[in-house]
């Protein structure tokens, strides 16, 4: 008997209707087109790309600042556990 409702399930399996994976896009609109972005200008872009450069430079010296802080904070705290194990 189990052989037997091993197979009907697995006909039932077989024979089934299979479904998309993924849901098809939904059709193109005309108002759309109201959604997308503006063209910016190659003025426009070449000043979005000086601010980002400016911000990189200035994470990059916080970057920097911070590394010379933790470097002189370990050295401190060495020295201190030194002192702390020879007293």
């Amino acid at each position: 008997m189990c052989k037997t409702v091993f197979y009907h399930l697995q006909d039932r399996c077989l024979t089934g209707k299979l479904e998309p994976v993924s849901p098809s896009s939904p059709p193109h609109v005309e108002g759309d087109l109201d959604l997308l972005p503006t063209r910016l200008s190659k003025e426009e872009l070449i000043q979005n790309m000086d601010r980002v450069d400016r911000e990189i430079t200035m994470v990059e010296q916080q970057i920097t600042k911070l590394k010379k802080k933790q470097v002189s904070l370990f050295t401190y705290s060495s020295c201190v556990s030194v002192r702390h194990l020879t007293t």
